[in-house]
């Protein structure tokens, strides 16, 4: 006896409704091409190809046309794009992309990540008897004051220690300063709340959401790594180095570290 084929049609339309974005680029990746991919990966799944023009990808993630091909490029050096053919036109051929296959990467590097993480102590280890002896009168140590966080929180909810280090160090961004850092200016329209936006990146992917201490002190080692010529993408690259090192991860890192290690580690950093 013959046996029944069953055709079966998927029409749960899943990708419609979600992406799934690997850790690779998440962790990897300025704001602005975390957002760009995210964008090529959400309408290519949802449709499967796409043929977008440069002003339409521009338009839908509010930047400008050569916004769109410097982050196309960006992402093809990163490998997570790559050029799969042309089409050709009445005029200019149309370049058609592709997203790559990064799952498998992904999981080599996080599992290995993990593997030569630090184990905890065992809980179950009892540590040794001390002698606690008396101590004399008179050398009986002063408690220490612990800091407080006095700093008000406002509506927006940011701090106004936040809101009075922006104040202060959005005239010294190099972002504003056209004529003395043009190149800065032109790569980064968006001025200081680039920098705002990227420090919040690195608490978001790098330190579990918490703030780092003394915010004004970020900003002035970010606009001091800005000005020394280096790129929001070159920084990225430095803090993901530190945090992979045993040493930074343990002794914990901020912004004026990054503006040592960057300067000194050169090419091995950024």
């Amino acid at each position: 006896m013959k046996e029944s084929k069953f055709n079966i049609r998927d029409e749960s339309q899943d990708r419609k409704y979600f992406s799934l974005v690997p850790h690779l680029v998440t962790n990897h990746s300025t704001l602005a091409e975390r957002g760009f991919y995210l964008t090529l990966k959400r309408i290519t799944g949802e449709y499967g190809t796409v043929r977008y023009s440069a002003r339409d990808l521009g338009k839908m993630c509010g930047i400008s046309d050569d916004t769109v091909y410097r982050l196309l490029d960006s992402l093809i050096k990163r490998g997570w794009i790559k050029e799969a053919g042309k089409i050709p036109t009445g005029h200019k051929p149309r370049r058609i992309y592709s997203i790559v296959d990064l799952w498998k990467q992904n999981i080599d590097f996080y599992s290995k990540k993990i593997k030569n993480r630090p184990r905890a102590v065992n809980e179950d280890k009892v540590s040794p008897k001390r002698d606690i002896k008396p101590q004399a009168k008179g050398t009986e140590e002063k408690p220490i004051k612990e800091e407080l966080n006095t700093s008000e929180t406002l509506p927006n909810g940011k701090s106004r220690q936040v809101e009075r280090a922006n104040i202060r160090e959005n005239t010294r961004c190099p972002l504003l300063l056209k004529e003395k850092y043009p190149a800065l200016v032109e790569k980064y329209p968006n001025g200081h709340q680039e920098c705002t936006e990227f420090i919040s990146s690195i608490e978001q992917e790098f330190k579990d959401g918490k703030k780092f201490v003394n915010y004004g002190k970020q900003l002035g080692a970010l606009h001091k790594i800005l000005r020394a010529g280096y790129s929001f993408e070159q920084i990225n690259n430095c803090i993901v180095r530190m945090d992979e090192n045993d040493f930074w991860r343990d002794k914990g890192w901020d912004f004026a570290d990054v503006a040592n290690v960057i300067g000194k580690g050169g090419k091995q950093y950024g």
